[in-house]
């Protein structure tokens, strides 16, 4: 079975995103090896721009399906069961998100940083500070408050085992490029 079966589900409502989720992972992996089968370059491109319109349509069937306030308690009781039974092992989802991420991560800094000067500045009149002291996007920062949630989160993190892990994703991955395609070039040639 798939880890995601062994999360002990109760609500009916999780239990559907969770099966959704099931079946989605599976129509992917069914489209991935079709078009690995096929070798085509044209058909990944499709596979591509189909799997991204997939997950793109999907999103607004869910949101369409779901409240607010089911889906705030959905992802709180998934999160929270995830990390009851595998929070030894999120570092190595941390690790990969970083080695994956960080471009992204660097990027939304960046916006972040710019959205929160546009504010403080005030050269946008929808934008314009607030005139209350206390409001948290004065006393931010240079970041929003937002993303100081997100900064606070990863600061509680065990940073050199993330990073250690993260060195090791990379190096895995630099490897099984170049095995890959040296034994493809190998069997190809052969």
């Amino acid at each position: 079975k798939a880890w995601i079966s062994r999360l002990d589900i109760e609500g009916t409502s999780e239990k559907d995103i969770f099966n959704f989720g099931k079946i989605w992972i599976f129509i992917l992996c069914i489209m991935w090896a079709s078009a690995s089968f096929s070798g085509t370059i044209a058909v990944g491109t499709s596979l591509a721009a189909m799997t991204l319109a997939s997950l793109v349509a999907s999103a607004i069937m869910l949101s369409a399906s779901f409240s607010k306030d089911q889906v705030k308690y959905n992802k709180e009781a998934i999160l929270e069961r995830v990390r009851a039974k595998y929070g030894d092992n999120l570092d190595y989802v941390r690790g990969l998100f970083i080695v994956t991420m960080s471009p992204f991560l660097i990027l939304y800094l960046l916006l972040s940083m710019i959205n929160q000067l546009v504010r403080r500045v005030g050269v946008n009149p929808c934008s314009r500070p607030s005139s209350n002291p206390q409001d948290p996007d004065q006393t931010a920062g240079i970041f929003t408050v937002r993303t100081r949630k997100h900064l606070a989160k990863i600061k509680r993190w065990d940073r050199a085992n993330v990073f250690t892990i993260a060195v090791y994703w990379g190096i895995g991955y630099m490897v099984l490029q170049v095995l890959c395609a040296q034994l493809t070039i190998a069997f190809w040639f052969s």
